[in-house]
């Protein structure tokens, strides 16, 4: 496997925890059991914004590595992925998932300095 391909495929799990994260934390029920307090307005569209647009850069990424049919193939598999671990994480430890949002952001930042 070229390192590359590795490393896109790294970032772009990353980048889709972060945005199932922040979709997950602007719903009010999920917001409050992280951080037992609801949250605003303005919070709940920034973390939905933030949501899709991380959704996006993490296809972006696999585009960047591999044909579009396949970067698709490949993007669902990772959204599955990320999806349940962040489900896992509200389910069991929800007190925990601002904090590995943070760890997967430092990471993606860390592959995203190695990708280019």
């Amino acid at each position: 496997m070229n390192l590359s391909i590795g490393l896109a495929l790294c970032l772009s799990l990353c980048l889709a925890f972060i945005a199932f994260g922040a979709l997950a934390l602007a719903m009010f029920s999920h917001f409050k059991s992280c951080f037992k307090r609801p949250p605003t307005q303005i919070q709940q569209r920034a973390l939905t914004l933030t949501g899709w647009a991380s959704l996006a850069l993490s296809f972006l990424a696999l585009l960047g590595q591999y044909e579009p049919a396949y970067a698709t193939i490949l993007l669902f598999g990772v959204m599955s992925a990320a999806a349940l671990a962040v489900i896992l994480l509200l389910s069991y430890q929800a007190k925990r998932l601002p904090a590995s949002l943070a760890v997967a952001a430092l990471l993606a930042l860390v592959d995203f300095s190695l990708f280019v």
